[in-house]
């Protein structure tokens, strides 16, 4: 096999660095998330199950996975309608404090009620990602 040339060598250095960067923050959101799914479930004790989804469950590839932008998807099921925006801040909250603690700014967070999902998309959140809670 060839040696790389100067140039490839640094690219690869240079995304290993990426890499390994976005996979620490990548843990931080993973922790952060945990820690707002338990702020749900004690503001909301009849919650059935918080769920991670998306790019954030995956590490970083050169193809895919975690990126510097990626946001923090979750589903929760049993919250009732009317509690979904609140629901939402004190995600925000538990979010924000946990990355402040690590000197980072927040993340675009969305939160979604299972039971409003179309039943493919409720299945496969079910099924594939990541329980929390």
């Amino acid at each position: 096999m060839p040696a790389l040339d100067p140039h490839h060598a640094l690219l690869r250095r240079q995304w290993a660095l990426e890499c390994d960067a976005l996979e620490r923050r990548r843990q931080r959101l993973l922790a952060a998330a945990a820690t707002a799914a338990l702020g749900l479930r004690e503001r909301w004790p009849m919650l059935e199950a918080v769920w991670l989804f998306g790019s954030t469950t995956t590490p970083p590839t050169a193809t895919q996975g975690f990126r510097r932008h990626s946001d923090l998807d979750l589903a929760v099921a049993g919250l009732p309608a009317e509690a979904h925006i609140a629901a939402m801040a004190v995600v925000e909250r538990q979010v924000d404090a946990a990355l402040a603690a690590d000197g980072e700014a927040g993340v675009a967070i969305d939160l979604v009620r299972v039971e409003d999902l179309e039943p493919h998309w409720q299945n496969r959140i079910r099924e594939q990602a990541c329980r929390l809670l």
